[in-house]
Parts: structure tokens; C-alpha cells; sequence
């Protein structure tokens, strides 16, 4: 005796609006959470040279430190 079961093909899924919306949402915090690594892992660092501040001498056009 053989006996088949034969099913709906929307019967069990998520209809395709539902299954959209998730890979849309996934797609979404993935590309956020990849972008927030990448933007905090290039950021420049400052330098630790403190800039010397020249100024001008009236009388030959030198520039000096101040």
C-alpha cells in the first residue's frame, strides 16, 4: 500500500512579499554594520607634531618662528 501526501506550494512557505522583506531588512543592518567597521577602522589619526607658528619680520620678509 503506498500512500502519497500531496501539498499546497504556498501551504507551508512565507508568501514572497514576507520572504522580500526579510532579505531586504537582512541586507540592510548587514551593509550598516559592515560600513560603521569600515569608517572607524580608516578614520585619520592626528598627528602629535605640535605646528610651529611663523610669523613675518618687517624688515628683511624672513619668516620666523613665533
Amino acid at each position: 500500500m503506498m500512500v502519497v501526501i500531496v501539498k499546497a506550494p504556498m501551504e507551508d512557505s512565507m508568501s514572497p512579499l514576507l520572504v522580500g522583506t526579510v532579505i531586504a531588512v537582512a541586507l540592510a543592518a548587514s551593509y550598516a554594520l559592515l560600513r560603521r567597521a569600515v569608517l572607524q577602522a580608516h578614520q585619520p589619526v592626528r598627528a602629535e607634531i605640535q605646528v610651529r607658528r611663523l610669523r613675518r619680520d618687517p624688515v628683511t620678509g624672513e619668516y620666523r618662528p613665533m
